[in-house]
């Protein structure tokens, strides 16, 4: 028995041999799916993330974001323009295949889930002949969204760059089926 706790104590001390903490930031292009009315909206998102080591070449890689999302109004016969732009955290859990592609160069490919909450956000409806909306975005959306992450770029040393889809599983809306969809162009550095 004495041996199985000098076992574990040595893989748990080792674990941050095989793990590191990282930084991301970069540019999302958001909208909903399923809307002739929207357009993307441009926004952000920053926060960190920790890899754990599996194996030569797969990373589990869980993060905690501070993103942005939302999209803008088309004009139309009823409406000049608006949008809407919700503030969440976002927990993405993602599974990293990184082979190595030339001298320090490793390929990303990043799949997995990622869950996100509204925190705050606003929205505006501008009108044609009325006067314009704001309010609360969460009257008429969900804060709460769950979805799958998809992405593809290159590191090399601690630098890393990432093109990144997310597409949402859950309604957007509380009364409809559409869903967000979110392209992010993210930079990164680990420590």
């Amino acid at each position: 028995m004495k041996h199985l706790y000098i076992v574990i104590i040595m893989i748990l001390l080792s674990l941050p041999a095989f793990s590191q903490w990282g930084i991301v930031g970069g540019v999302n292009i958001s909208k909903i799916s399923d809307s002739r009315s929207v357009t993307f909206m441009t926004s952000g998102h920053i926060g960190g993330t920790y890899d754990f080591k599996l194996s030569k070449k797969w990373y589990f890689q869980p993060g905690v974001l501070f993103t942005s999302t939302g999209f803008n109004l088309k004009e139309n016969l009823v409406l000049k323009g608006g949008h809407l732009r919700i503030y969440a955290l976002e927990l993405p859990l993602n599974l990293s295949f990184r082979p190595l592609i030339v001298n320090d160069i490793e390929f990303l490919l990043n799949f997995g889930l990622y869950t996100r909450y509204g925190l705050f956000g606003n929205k505006k409806y501008d009108y044609q002949n009325l006067p314009s909306i704001k309010g609360d975005p969460f009257d008429a959306y969900n804060r709460f969204e769950a979805g799958l992450n998809l992405g593809f770029g290159l590191k090399k040393n601690q630098y890393s760059g990432l093109l990144v889809f997310q597409r949402g599983l859950s309604e957007a809306q509380k009364d409809l089926e559409d869903h967000h969809q979110v392209i992010k162009l993210s930079l990164g550095y680990n420590f």
